[in-house]
């Protein structure tokens, strides 16, 4: 008959706060002080207590199963709050009968306690999906460890690796050589075959071939991968950004190879940083469903604050509890801290009335505000940003390619606008509606 075990997992952390909380075998808890030992410096505040029933023989086996099951939920914890949470390596496995001397140390940024349900509720569909490639585990396990490392060297590292671990750069064949440029690789090649005396005209030659049919790059891959996964229209998408990345790589190589520090690392660990946690957002998207699944902005980092509140109590017209906006705020960004910075605008120190909320038991938005008429449908709005966000979705409809956003009447107006490419077009949109903002006023209206 199986003994039921325990076994505790220090969890590293970087400077917070977590609530208690118990998920499928594992207890996340304080670190109690013991009161025969004094603090040291390396002791851990949290832990995970992991419970599992397993015959003697298969003991070691299953504190490995249970270690596995703490690393991906302390990935999941760190992506949400953007602090590294590692789960190191297991204790002594004891009976629960046993006794365990255990110690603390201080912590400082506090989690709020109902952030557990976030963490319990996307670990659970995260054990559960099958729609989660291998890659994207491993990339989001280095991106957990990059948060954690607390040198910006450490962190570059990381960050850049499981930035590559997401791509695979593509082969080239001759069939995907451009027809205006096989013929002249042809000539080239068989110029070389028939040998050249000039060095220069080898040279020249031998780099045309290269551009013309080498294997896709690293930097291009990443490049690539960026562009496919956040679209043109991202604010991190410019002809700027393979040749970033194309330095990051040359960083990483003379780190790596020479030993050479990286000039302005830090700032260049905190932009690898931001491009896998854009790509991490959309590559775990089978993680965010139900209650946290949410379309409702092309990207949190592109809408300001006070709008992104406003676009969230437009969209709840009876009103949320600050609890209830914390939670919407979450599944609209996907982000802990941009959620918190929502949520901190209904603290006292804001003027709640210039933003357009009122608040009696739950936050509303003043429905005495400015209302705003689509030109297309004639349908109001309450908020330009809801009005933006109805001209690039309406009438969408999704095909084998994915959703289409300029079907129907609103895609031929988005054509007419000249709009009318296969993407949403947010700043166009936008760009559009702020210039004729008070033309399309309901007050103005003829």
């Amino acid at each position: 008959m199986p003994d039921s075990y325990e076994v505790r997992i220090p969890i590293r952390t970087e400077s917070i706060s977590l609530p208690e909380f118990n998920v499928n075998g594992l207890k996340v808890r304080e670190t109690p002080r013991s009161r025969s030992e004094d603090r040291r410096a390396s002791d851990k505040r949290f832990e995970f207590i992991a419970n599992f029933q397993a015959e003697q023989d298969e003991r070691d086996e299953k504190t490995k199963e249970m270690h596995e099951r703490a690393q991906r939920l302390s990935h999941i914890i760190s992506f949400l709050t953007g602090h590294g949470v590692v789960a190191e390596t297991p204790l002594k496995t004891y009976r629960p009968d046993s006794r365990v001397r255990i110690t603390e140390t201080s912590g400082a940024t506090v989690i709020p306690s109902d952030w557990e349900n976030f963490f319990v509720d996307l670990y659970e569909v995260l054990e559960e999906s099958d729609e989660i490639d291998t890659e994207i585990l491993r990339a989001l396990r280095w991106f957990t460890r990059g948060l954690a490392s607390e040198h910006p060297t450490d962190r570059f590292l990381a960050f850049w690796l499981a930035l590559e671990i997401q791509v695979k750069a593509q082969e080239k064949s001759a069939d995907e050589i451009d027809p205006n440029v096989e013929d002249p690789v042809e000539q080239a090649m068989e110029a070389m075959r028939n040998g050249i005396e000039s060095d220069y005209v080898k040279s020249r030659v031998n780099q045309f071939i290269a551009e013309a049919i080498r294997d896709e790059t690293i930097p291009e891959a990443i490049a690539r991968e960026i562009r496919e996964t956040l679209g043109e229209n991202h604010s991190i998408v410019n002809n700027e950004l393979e040749g970033k990345i194309r330095s990051f790589q040359s960083d990483r190589s003379d780190l790596v190879h020479d030993g050479d520090p990286i000039d302005e690392v830090k700032s260049k660990a905190s932009t690898l940083e931001s491009y896998n946690r854009l790509l991490l957002k959309r590559k775990l998207d089978p993680v965010f469903v139900e209650e946290y699944g949410s379309d409702m902005f092309p990207d949190a980092t592109e809408v300001p604050r006070a709008t992104a509140l406003q676009i969230i109590l437009a969209d709840n017209p009876d009103g949320l509890t600050k609890a209830e906006l914390r939670k919407e705020a979450f599944a609209a960004t996907r982000d802990f801290q941009q959620t918190a910075r929502i949520v901190e605008l209904l603290g006292p120190h804001h003027d709640l009335e210039n933003l357009g909320i009122v608040e009696d038991s739950v936050y509303k938005l003043d429905r005495d505000g400015p209302v705003f008429v689509c030109p297309v449908c004639g349908d109001e709005f309450e908020v330009v940003f809801a009005l933006i966000r109805h001209l690039t979705d309406a009438d969408a409809v999704e095909t084998d390619e994915g959703m289409d956003y300029h079907s129907g009447e609103h895609g031929e107006w988005r054509a007419d606008q000249e709009l009318a490419e296969n993407k949403r077009e947010w700043r166009e949109v936008d760009s559009w509606v702020t210039k004729r903002r008070e033309k399309l006023r309901a007050d103005d209206k003829e």
